[in-house]
């Protein structure tokens, strides 16, 4: 009965590719090829012996077929690169040997489905660059993800669904790019395993930086650049010592720069467009020369330029414009930065020469 059954689907599908091969390419998309329902025919014909489905940057258009479901020893399904549109079917769920879900980069629509929560071995799952709506589901924290990409969609609702994840796998969170709302939970640093936490650009998103995300030692990435994010920088982030990567520019952040952070191994350092205050005496306390790119433009800092910025030798952006309350000279040191490639010293209260060092 159950090879009638899928001899049967494999007909009609093979009909309904058949007609599809047959329409003209939509207008606008020469080259692209309609549909994806001719790839999966053979699994279809033997779905036992099918365990991966691996159609990326192929030019593929159409729905994500129900059928999909019927492939239940999937490990791997990857569609990404592709203009796969329709929604993202329920029978999802149905792939318990699942492990690496792939459909970014396509126009899928609607919302995360719940049953997703029941593809119980999915460790990788990326969604980014869809046109996806409404919350992440709080089934999701059932799976042992360890990678999960949600950037550039227009999802919605809060972050709750971070307390309910069973098990501290996650290594990449990456939701920027959305319409969440509400803060930033503490109970993300339960994650102790994450390497990149991406929450940018979710212009809804506010309250204060979690002091606990110092927990995290091995976080290498931290965005959290356009949100709407108050209060001041925690000392404790000083304590996230593998951390390499920040950005929290375009924020309503307040106080000075924690001296803590000198402790960190940082190559790129984005504070532009807040409202930190204090000077720049955390410079020399560095214990690293690692700084690549050095942003602290459009903020309210005081004081002068530090000469100590020199010994960041490998720096190759430099920019503390628009803090109208820095003052003093340009200090010749400057000169020593031989791989520097933008200075950014505009709008602020700079006297004396332009040192000849910096030629």
């Amino acid at each position: 009965m159950a090879n009638w059954l899928a001899l049967l689907l494999v007909l009609v599908l093979v009909f309904q590719s058949v007609n599809a091969q047959e329409a003209p390419p939509p207008p606008g998309r020469p080259g692209f090829v309609e549909v994806f329902l001719p790839q999966i025919l053979a699994c279809l014909a033997d779905p036992d012996s099918c365990t991966s489905l691996s159609y990326k940057y192929r030019n593929l258009i159409g729905t994500i077929p129900t059928e999909i479901g019927l492939l239940t020893k999937l490990t791997e399904f990857l569609l990404n690169g592709n203009a796969m549109h329709g929604t993202l079917p329920t029978e999802l769920g149905l792939l318990t040997d699942l492990k690496r879900l792939l459909l970014q980069q396509n126009q899928l629509v609607g919302t995360i489905p719940t049953e997703l929560g029941q593809a119980t071995s999915l460790t990788w799952c990326s969604l980014t660059d869809n046109r996806l709506t409404g919350p992440v589901p709080t089934e999701i924290a059932r799976l042992p993800l360890t990678m999960f990409f949600l950037e550039n969609n227009m999802l919605s609702g809060n972050l709750s669904f971070v307390s309910m994840f069973q098990r501290a796998t996650l290594e990449t969170f990456a939701l920027g790019r959305n319409l969440l709302v509400g803060t930033i939970p503490a109970d993300i640093t339960r994650q102790t395993r994450l390497i990149h936490l991406g929450l940018e650009q979710n212009p809804y998103m506010h309250g204060t930086i979690p002091s606990e995300l110092g927990l995290l030692t091995n976080l290498k990435s931290l965005w959290l650049n356009k949100m709407q994010l108050v209060g001041t920088i925690p000392t404790e982030l000083g304590q996230a010592t593998s951390l390499t990567w920040c950005s929290l520019t375009d924020n309503r952040l307040t106080g000075p720069v924690p001296t803590e952070i000198a402790r960190l191994p940082l190559t790129m350092f984005f504070l532009e467009n807040n409202m930190l205050s204090g000077n720049l005496s955390f410079v020399s306390m560095f214990q690293r020369a690692t700084l690549e790119t050095f942003a602290l433009g459009r903020n309210l800092l005081v004081g002068t330029i530090p000469a100590d910025i020199a010994q960041q030798t490998r720096l190759i952006g430099l920019g503390f414009d628009q803090n109208p309350y820095m003052h003093g000279t340009i200090p010749s040191e400057l000169g020593l930065l031989t791989n520097l490639k933008s200075l950014w010293l505009n709008k602020m209260q700079l006297v004396g020469t332009i040192p000849t060092e910096l030629g």
